[in-house]
């Protein structure tokens, strides 16, 4: 099984990484969750035209930087006008309503991911494709990656599959 998680530096928000797993808890138990996974996955049709996600604002709320991959559509991409486009753009705009904080966007190469929270240039990541016995190796104190922390998962499935429009 591949989870979904997104990774914070550990040490430096553990707090926000628990405000946002009781976020997406709260949002899997209300159907939020379910209703993202049918809008931009299990029936998303190829003629659904995507626009940019506006992200909410919060004047005098924290501001968060967040990497994105942002090639990975209909899941995670930057439409033509420069805005986060699709599930993870809409599940991170609810987690930022439910939060009332402000998240500013950025779209970095996948390897690119892990040097940014070191250096503090993001200070979280979103989407990460993970094999379920990789989270718990990453959760693990005594790994080197204990330096991470992560939110529970937002997503899973068991199988790869690519999407092409004929």
């Amino acid at each position: 099984m591949y989870l979904w998680v997104t990774s914070i530096l550990s040490g430096k928000h553990a707090e926000l990484r628990d405000r946002i797993n009781e976020a997406l808890v709260e949002m899997e138990k209300d159907g939020t969750m379910a209703e993202l996974e049918r809008e931009w996955i299990t029936e998303l049709t190829p003629d659904k035209h995507l626009v940019g996600a506006d992200m909410p604002r919060f004047e005098g709320a924290p501001t968060y930087i967040v990497g994105v991959l942002g090639d990975v559509p209909p899941i995670d991409y930057i439409a033509a006008d420069g805005r986060p486009v699709g599930y993870s753009a809409e599940l991170l705009s609810l987690v930022s309503e439910a939060l009332g904080v402000n998240f500013e966007v950025i779209v970095l190469p996948a390897e690119s991911k892990y040097p940014a929270l070191n250096s503090g240039r993001i200070d979280m990541s979103f989407l990460h494709f993970l094999p379920e016995v990789e989270v718990d190796f990453m959760n693990n104190a005594a790994s080197e990656a204990a330096r991470y922390i992560f939110t529970v998962p937002y997503y899973s499935f068991t199988e790869k599959g690519f999407l092409v429009l004929k």
